[in-house]
């Protein structure tokens, strides 16, 4: 329901409207090989290459409304790592899954088709809840969605079965959700007034006041937060100490094609450097291509290695 989807975008520069990039096809027609296979498969049997682009929607409205079904119980029998693409077997095998699986095969489908797709989340809102002129969002009501470049312009395209928002975690407000509503707003008014320099005096006399309790939370937090970092750093550091490399190849990348923008993929900014140098062009593919299934796949040591011999070979001189 497009009414009911939320659109919020952030930006740091006051004085620069923010507008959504422009189609690539290198990226926005992009698909893994991995899913290539479930993928091509779909296009075939819904014969989607012969239509227009809204008749492909709407085709794939219909068949995730007819043969699919939305859940948030899922189960995994094997380690991710270790087993088919999660898209192969939602498409073939299982028919099931929760909006993000339907947002990922809808752009994967449509890009197979030749149209620029892109994977979008944010929150919908399922049930009218206005506090003082102002929609009220909770973590529940995250949802993810396609865009598709039509008619010049980027469209959102939801083709998650129209039961989700029924389903056992939508449009269901509890005693424990508007307690914890509440706590939320007063903290948040409250950090706006402590922020306002008319009340910088009294501020300073309340911190004085609860200063030791203060002191003592943040110490704890502190605590927990440095030995949990410590923690995660000597796990990632056990397994894969070549991921080290990647600052080195980041810090080089940006002396070649400047800082990386807020709103510029990683891979579309590494894919620059061909630009620069076009005799190391295979390197670049290489050097994307592992790292993207290095990092959203499997953290397979032979795919961090191969991913580190490109860069490596990206940074030496001519």
């Amino acid at each position: 329901n497009p009414d009911a989807t939320l659109h919020c975008y952030i930006w740091t520069t006051a004085d620069k409207k923010f507008q959504l990039s422009k189609p690539n096809p290198y990226f926005d027609q992009r698909v893994q090989p991995r899913e290539a296979f479930a993928i091509d498969e779909i296009v075939r049997k819904l014969g989607l290459e012969k239509l227009s682009g809204r008749e492909r929607i709407e085709r794939l409205r219909l068949f995730f409304n007819t043969q699919f079904k939305y859940t948030t119980h899922l189960s995994i029998k094997e380690k991710i790592g270790n087993r088919a693409s999660a898209v192969n077997d939602f498409l073939l095998v299982t028919k099931e899954g929760h909006c993000e699986y339907f947002a990922t095969a809808a752009v994967l489908i449509l890009r197979d088709c030749g149209m620029n797709a892109r994977y979008v989340n944010g929150y919908s809102i399922s049930h009218d809840e206005r506090k003082e002129g102002a929609f009220l969002l909770r973590g529940d009501q995250a949802h993810a969605w396609a865009q598709v470049w039509m008619d010049d312009r980027w469209v959102d395209v939801d083709l998650t079965p129209a039961d989700w928002t029924t389903s056992d975690l939508a449009g269901k407000v509890k005693w424990q959700d508007k307690l914890a509503d509440w706590w939320k707003m007063w903290r948040e008014d409250f950090q706006v007034w402590r922020d306002d320099p008319n009340n910088a005096k009294l501020v300073n006399n309340v911190i004085i006041t609860v200063g030791g309790l203060v002191v003592v939370w943040i110490f704890i937090r502190l605590w927990f937060a440095k030995n949990k970092k410590k923690s995660r750093q000597e796990v990632i550091g056990g397994q894969l100490p070549e991921w080290k490399f990647l600052k080195k190849f980041d810090r080089w990348c940006t002396k070649v094609l400047g800082s990386r923008p807020a709103s510029m993929a990683y891979g579309e900014w590494i894919h620059q450097l061909v630009e620069h140098y076009p005799e190391k062009y295979e390197h670049v593919e290489s050097f994307i291509t592992s790292y993207q299934q290095a990092r959203f796949y499997s953290e397979e040591e032979a795919l961090v290695e191969k991913a580190n011999d490109a860069a490596k070979a990206l940074m030496q001189k001519k």
